[in-house]
């Protein structure tokens, strides 16, 4: 009789730890959320273009080359390379947010008029990008060979999206 007793117990502390997980992670959620609203409330159109031109120059394109690099020289730091797609997949996740109405021309953008009109596939080429992204910070402490398949992966969905979703540069 006394194990029941005890489970019950248990099964209280588990339910509140579960409970308690939960809420600390939409916590931790809600405040990404403040954390990034702010900033592209408070910075206009062309802020928030900037923005998140910067962010995919500097952060994306910067960690994309650097690994690109390694494949090609058959020389893959997996520190570097699984630092580097933390980062681009810490970028990727919601980015797609970045993308409000209102900016849709002006200020160089080459952000095509799709993403305003399919905006759902838009967002889930972001959250794919950033799965694939994560995947290959992984693969790259599991050797060469994982690592160049699941960067691959990262990168077609660069050209997938920019296919259907950017500007054709002139």
């Amino acid at each position: 009789m006394q194990y029941f007793k005890n489970t019950g117990a248990a099964i209280r502390v588990v339910i509140f730890s579960s409970v308690l997980s939960f809420g600390v992670i939409t916590m931790m959620g809600a405040m990404m959320v403040a954390a990034t609203g702010p900033a592209l409330a408070g910075a206009g159109p062309e802020g928030i273009i900037k923005q998140r031109k910067a962010l995919m120059k500097d952060v994306v394109l910067k960690g994309l080359k650097a690994m690109k690099q390694m494949v090609k020289d058959d020389f893959i730091d997996a520190e570097e390379a699984a630092k580097h797609m933390a980062k681009i997949a810490e970028v990727a996740d919601g980015f797609a947010k970045r993308f409000p109405k209102g900016t849709e021309s002006g200020f160089k953008t080459t952000a095509g008029p799709k993403i305003w009109v399919d905006g759902l596939d838009f967002e889930a080429k972001f959250t794919r990008f950033a799965v694939d992204a994560r995947a290959a910070s992984i693969a790259a402490t599991q050797g060469d060979g994982a690592f160049k398949a699941a960067f691959l992966k990262v990168a077609k969905n660069c050209k997938g999206c920019h296919e259907t979703y950017r500007i054709k540069k002139k």
